[in-house]
């Protein structure tokens, strides 16, 4: 139920961003990507500041790197927006930030998506109007190098980008001529790759295996197979919300554990069926359609703001096809916002005008609802996320707790509780603290009876309580069940 409920406030948040976006006239919406950048920017540099790294990848206030990455390269492509409608280059050095922010986070696929992404958007700018492209070429290739420049020390990494800042200020009201800039760039792209193949930072190394063989699209290409597998025994209606993190052993052809499909479209079909994905891939084409028709009938500098957010819009669109992206509310409510804003305002507005207001009132009150609960539901899944970066059982568990009233239902907060507790009980033999992850995972099975983890973990606890038959007769049960689960036969083993 907690799934389902947080699929469906996913989208509720996004509600009041359209009504809120849809209002805003042309220069508000400037200003609006204006704050957006600059706090893009700042949380990058404070997040290299405070170590925000896991296993060498930049993850940011997201905590997960792909997300992040995705965010930055959003910054990215509106910064460049703002250099070309703006002429303010302070955006310039903007762009070298967020590019390296990009890199250090490792996502491959965020990076290919900038490869191809950058030339789009500036191809669709008209030809009187590419006159930054080398600056921008040479910003990102600065940024580039200099997220090269941080395993060996962020006072080379700053140095860096403090270097790139003072020049962009002495050449500012300069025009910058095309072929030195180009050849520029050159040089300081060649010059980072030769500094990786010398450095071998491993924070670095995922660049190297830039391909359709890398291990995430074949891991990725499994889950979608068994994905489809499941869409085919419920084409129409689907299963609801969180069904792929239940129902997934039962369908997969390999030994994984994943919580999202990492492909939003297949993950929509299983959980609402054709209704629903049909739903979403119509919203996309309304929007692009409606944009493509703004596109031709504006004028040229108009024509820069469409183009740059639809291309943020496309990007992140196709980063949700391989990685769980609209998994995080923000991100789908900052999609939802690029379409919109890809609509010059005053079209917008006399779409809108057409509902009677009265209606716009009701809806605006309605998505504020459905948006309070859904910063509940965030809120408790924040928790949870903070639980586990806490390395002491007893206040993982108070953090846990925490999250329990603003859960609708709480499953999974239950089944983590006494996952610590039986740690716990592993190293001290406490026997009160099994029996209270006893009585954990049993509130976690009332609340869902089908969850793997819960079930498993109550044959663990069994047998260790002493009732070791019906603890092997219950994993072989879960064994016949889910045959692709290694750890189920290496317990039963254990214990026989």
């Amino acid at each position: 139920m907690q799934e389902s409920l947080a699929a469906a406030f996913r989208v509720a948040t996004s509600l009041p961003l359209f009504l809120l976006t849809s209002r805003l006239s042309s220069s508000y919406r400037l200003s609006l990507m204006k704050c957006f950048v600059v706090i893009c920017s700042l949380l990058a540099t404070w997040g290299i500041l405070q170590d925000q790294f896991r296993d060498g990848r930049f993850e940011g206030p997201f905590e997960y790197a792909n997300a992040w990455g995705i965010v930055l390269l959003v910054g990215l492509i509106v910064s460049i927006m703002i250099v070309n409608l703006t002429n303010q280059m302070r955006y310039l050095w903007l762009c070298s930030i967020l590019t390296a922010g990009v890199v250090l986070t490792g996502s491959r696929t965020v990076v290919i998506l900038l490869l191809i992404a950058i030339p789009i958007q500036y191809l669709a700018f008209g030809k009187s109007h590419r006159r930054t492209w080398a600056q921008v070429t040479l910003a990102i290739a600065a940024g580039g190098l200099a997220s090269l420049l941080l395993p060996l020390s962020k006072s080379f990494f700053f140095a860096a980008l403090a270097l790139i800042l003072v020049i962009q200020l002495l050449f500012h009201k300069k025009q910058w001529p095309a072929l030195p800039t180009v050849i520029a760039s050159a040089a300081i792209l060649s010059s980072a790759l030769l500094l990786l193949g010398f450095s071998n930072p491993t924070s670095l190394q995922r660049f190297k295996q830039l391909g359709i063989h890398a291990s995430e699209w074949t891991t990725r290409l499994g889950y979608y197979r068994d994905a489809w597998s499941m869409i085919k025994d419920a084409p129409l209606l689907g299963y609801g919300g969180g069904a792929w993190n239940i129902l997934q052993y039962r369908y997969q052809t390999a030994a994984y554990t994943v919580a999202y499909v990492h492909n939003h479209v297949l993950e929509t079909w299983i959980e609402t069926g054709i209704a629903g994905v049909l739903l979403l891939i119509g919203t996309a084409l309304a929007f692009l359609i409606k944009a493509i028709g703004a596109y031709k009938d504006a004028a040229p500098m108009a024509r820069i703001g469409i183009a740059s957010y639809m291309t943020a819009f496309g990007c992140l669109f196709a980063h949700s096809l391989v990685d769980f992206t609209f998994s995080y509310p923000l991100l789908f409510g900052l999609w939802v916002m690029l379409g919109v804003l890809a609509v010059p305002s005053s079209e917008m507005k006399a779409t809108l005008t057409t509902v009677h207001i009265s209606r716009f009132v009701i809806a605006s009150m309605a998505a504020m609802t459905l948006a309070i609960f859904a910063f509940r539901i965030g809120t408790s899944e924040v928790f949870m996320t903070q639980a586990e970066q806490i390395k002491d059982a007893p206040a993982a568990i108070a953090k846990i707790r925490q999250s329990i009233p603003l859960a609708v239902s709480p499953a999974t907060q239950h089944t983590r509780i006494a996952y610590l507790s039986t740690e716990q009980y592993l190293r001290t033999h406490e026997t009160t603290l099994l029996d209270a992850a006893s009585q954990e995972v049993s509130e976690a099975l009332a609340l869902n009876p089908d969850d793997v983890h819960s079930l498993f973990l109550r044959c663990q606890i069994a047998y260790a309580q002493g009732d070791t038959a019906q603890a092997k007769l219950d994993l072989q049960e879960l064994i016949k069940q889910y045959p692709f689960r290694t750890d189920f036969r290496t317990e039963l083993a254990r214990w026989n």
